[in-house]
């Protein structure tokens, strides 16, 4: 099996509704005392002239490549008025703020996002992505949706991976049907983070596990499916048995500010941009 290479790149990709989900919610614990409980990372201008939130929503707003509709938001209480001027203070309309009662996890936010796109547009596809990741090519990314466009459309759920530099204990892996390094292909089973042994182990196999980057392409979950009880890796291979989840591994760079470790990354790589 080949894996799918990139869609022709003067094709706009276009469909009824597409809405970018931020997930904002998190207190971002790992990277204290940069992040603290009243005003994580996400919020903090910790790279360049933007909170690595406002960067996230300018990297979901609409290009050449492919068209976005409202921003839905997700997040708690404490957050929702630094959400909307943080949003307004580049421009964009904050658009509907979702807001948790209690924390649960990224499966139950998933849902509620869903629910609430799938209440306005019934053939709605949600592009579902964290706040607190540095994506420095825009147009490497658009080029990665447009891609997992494609699948989501045929009702599959897509993941979006990047190739891993060296072993890594603080992430989850992506299992592929087949080594690749490009391209999409089928998923075989999310992977949690590892111990340091496994880590290195896959890494030797880095042919066919890709980093996960804890994005996602989604036509509708069903309310029966996914709950605040059932994990998201469970979800996800549950469908990836029946051979309905593809990984879109993308062309470029990555990093997850969410620890010390991924915020360093970040900084001494565009150090040397």
């Amino acid at each position: 099996m080949r894996p799918v290479t990139n869609i022709r790149r003067d094709w706009k990709f276009k469909v009824s509704q597409l809405y970018p989900v931020l997930l904002a919610g998190g207190a971002g614990t790992r990277l204290w005392p940069l992040s603290r409980k009243t005003y994580p990372k996400q919020f903090s201008n910790l790279i360049g002239d933007t909170s690595l939130f406002q960067a996230s929503a300018q990297r979901l707003t609409s290009s050449d490549i492919v068209e976005f509709t409202q921003h839905i938001t997700l997040t708690n209480s404490d957050f929702r008025f630094i959400i909307e001027e943080q949003l307004q203070d580049i421009g964009i309309d904050p658009g509907p703020i979702l807001i948790e009662p209690e924390a649960k996890n990224t499966a139950a936010a998933i849902l509620a996002a869903s629910i609430f796109a799938h209440s306005k547009e019934e053939n709605s596809i949600l592009l579902v992505a964290p706040s607190d990741h540095v994506i420095p090519d825009t147009g490497d990314f658009h080029e990665a949706i447009k891609v997992g466009l494609t699948h989501a459309q045929n009702r599959k759920l897509v993941t979006f991976g990047i190739k891993p530099t060296h072993p890594e204990t603080g992430y989850g892996y992506l299992e592929l049907l087949v080594a690749s390094s490009s391209g999409t292909v089928p998923l075989k089973r999310f992977v949690e983070k590892l111990a340091a042994d496994n880590a290195l182990s896959n890494f030797a196999s880095i042919g066919r596990y890709v980093l996960t980057l804890d994005i996602f392409d989604i036509l509708r979950i069903q309310p029966a499916g996914v709950g605040g009880g059932i994990q998201l890796a469970d979800a996800i291979n549950t469908q990836a048995a029946n051979n309905t989840v593809e990984a879109v591994i993308l062309n470029g760079l990555c990093f997850d500010c969410g620890s010390v470790s991924g915020y360093l990354a970040a900084i001494m790589n565009l150090a040397d941009r």
